[in-house]
């Protein structure tokens, strides 16, 4: 028998890194103030993510999900189907990535690379659509539902079609090749990321580490409709090619990660991690805030702004803070990095964008020379 597949996010996994984020939200910069930012991103994960589970555990059952079913006493034409917790988790799931597809194909006409929902998860969505469609509802209820006898049989039969549907074009070799190339991606940007903090780490003994979170302003009425691929693709690579003019950059700055997503909201956005040298610290405590005013006034003219996850160390997934210096001794500073990273990484099993070959959703700098 086949081993379990592991969930990108197991329920713990998902408290300690997804829901922190939802709770304490998004801090916006823009050239007019500084507001909280609304979106739906971390929730949308949180949906992804239960939804992965379930697909996880059906497809290693035999049959469609248990539901208990009773003869409704003095009702004799009725039957009361009691769902079991699977059952009311794969409606929970199904309606959580029906917002979700909805949402991505009413952006697919801007979208440019398209945003890619996992194959197994589209699986899910699109065989389950009818049954949960007509029963979803139902099904969520907590003392479960009654059925006329008709009703009752079509749901049954719908429920074994639905099941036997799913598990058929989950076991497609198409569907199999997209998972498989989805986790070898996750796997090597994984492990490129940590080898390249880990030289950093080996050739400099202390490191300060800058991390913002570039992008544009959802909330302008001139922004959305200017915010293409090109663009946001444009005014990242003017701020990097910076890094060989500036002073602030060019003495002491050691290394960079960034990544590109793009959400519902904030529509394309770059994480950037600036790893300088640690025994400079001092000259860079302003760093984030220079940037900031760089992005926002000078490179979008005006168009950008700025995201901000957290503040305090406490706001973080692990309680420690992944920016500020970062000794080489400081296990506890190294993992919070790694974590950020291997989330980073993780999201894209779930959701990413769909780039042309020669095009990148990752990036970083080159090695330390020995």
């Amino acid at each position: 028998m086949a081993r379990p597949r592991q969930s990108i996010f197991d329920e713990e996994e998902e408290k300690q890194l997804i829901i922190p984020m939802t709770e304490f939200g998004i801090r916006m910069v823009t050239r007019n103030g500084e507001v909280t930012a609304v979106t739906s991103e971390f929730s949308n994960i949180r949906s992804l993510s239960l939804a992965e589970r379930v697909v996880n555990e059906l497809s290693h059952m035999d049959s469609e999900p248990y539901y208990e079913v009773r003869h409704d006493h003095g009702r004799s034409i009725f039957y009361r189907v009691v769902p079991s917790q699977l059952m009311k988790q794969m409606s929970k799931a199904w309606n959580g990535m029906s917002q979700i597809v909805s949402m991505v194909e009413s952006g697919s006409e801007r979208s440019v690379p398209k945003v890619r929902i996992a194959s197994r998860l589209n699986v899910f969505q699109q065989a389950y659509s009818e049954l949960l469609t007509k029963y979803g509802s139902r099904i969520a209820k907590k003392d479960g539902f009654l059925l006329e006898k008709a009703s009752f049989e079509d749901f049954s039969k719908l429920s074994k079609e639905t099941f036997a549907g799913f598990k058929e074009a989950l076991e497609s070799p198409v569907v199999r090749k997209e998972s498989k190339q989805a986790q070898t991606r996750m796997y090597r940007n994984r492990q490129s990321l940590f080898a390249y903090v880990d030289s950093l780490l080996t050739h400099y003994s202390k490191l300060y580490v800058v991390r913002v979170d570039l992008g544009y302003n959802p909330d302008s009425a001139r922004v959305p409709q200017k915010v293409t691929y090109s663009r946001a693709k444009r005014d990242f690579e003017k701020l990097m090619a910076h890094r060989h003019r500036k002073r602030m950059w060019k003495d002491d700055l050691v290394g960079f990660i960034w990544k590109l997503e793009d959400g519902a909201e904030r529509r394309y956005h770059y994480h950037l991690l600036l790893f300088y040298d640690g025994e400079r610290a001092e000259q860079h405590k302003e760093d984030q805030k220079l940037i900031h005013e760089q992005w926002i006034n000078d490179l979008t003219e005006g168009d950008g702004a700025c995201f901000i996850s957290w503040e305090k160390a406490e706001e973080t997934p692990l309680g420690v803070s992944p920016d500020g210096l970062i000794d080489r001794e400081d296990h506890a500073k190294r993992k919070a990095i790694l974590v950020y990273l291997d989330y980073l990484t993780r999201i894209d099993r779930l959701i990413g964008l769909e780039v042309p070959d020669n095009a990148r959703v990752f990036g970083k700098g080159q090695l330390p020379k020995s």
